[in-house]
C-alpha cells in the first residue's frame, strides 16, 4: 500500500476518503411511512463511460417486501 499511496495521487485521495475495498450490503432496508419495512435485494449498476450509477432494488418472489412493492404500485408513490 506504501508504494501505491507514494505513486498514485488518485489512490492517496480514495484511500483517505475510506473508499477503497468498501462493498455495501446486498440487502437494503426500507421504512415507508405507510407499508413498514421493506427488505430489498440491490445492484448498482454503472455505466464508466458517462460516469452514471443506477441503483436497482427487486424484492424475493413471494416474499412479504414483494407483495408491499406490488401494493405501492396500487395506491401510488404519493401516498
Amino acid at each position: 500500500m506504501s508504494e501505491l499511496t507514494a505513486r498514485s495521487p488518485e489512490f492517496r485521495d480514495v484511500w483517505s476518503r475510506g473508499e477503497v475495498g468498501v462493498r455495501p450490503r446486498p440487502t437494503k432496508r426500507f421504512v415507508h411511512h405507510e407499508l413498514g419495512l421493506l427488505e430489498l435485494e440491490c445492484q448498482t449498476l454503472l455505466d464508466r463511460v458517462q460516469s452514471h450509477a443506477l441503483l436497482v432494488c427487486t424484492a424475493a418472489p413471494g416474499s412479504e417486501s414483494a407483495g408491499k412493492l406490488r401494493l405501492l404500485t396500487v395506491i401510488g408513490a404519493g401516498s
